[in-house]
């Protein structure tokens, strides 16, 4: 049996790192997401829009606002350029997503 500390840690896609680089510690719903993120030990390992989407909607049942906020952050995120600082979020509402709302 593996100890807590020894266990693997999961691997992070280019996308979760890139929100999690430039969003964590924010006060706002890209905030939100990124703190989320960065606790989630099973987010999808793929830079795959599908495949992040299909997640938050089905396995974590994201709020609607949190579906909103991953879109508007994805629209910003670039793969061939994940170092490219992030452009103003639309307007979006403070709030929580899907595990703060709870």
């Amino acid at each position: 049996m593996m100890r807590y500390m020894e266990r693997e840690k999961p691997k992070r896609s280019a996308f979760h790192r890139w929100v999690v680089k430039c969003f964590l510690g924010h006060d706002d719903p890209a905030g939100d997401l990124a703190y989320d993120m960065a606790r989630d030990d099973f987010f999808p390992e793929d830079d795959n829009y599908d495949a992040v989407y299909d997640y938050l909607v089905y396995q974590r049942e994201a709020s609607q606002e949190c579906i909103d906020v991953f879109k508007a952050v994805w629209k910003m995120y670039d793969p061939p350029h994940p170092d490219r600082a992030p452009a103003a979020l639309p307007l979006l509402q403070p709030g929580r997503c899907w595990t703060r709302c709870r």
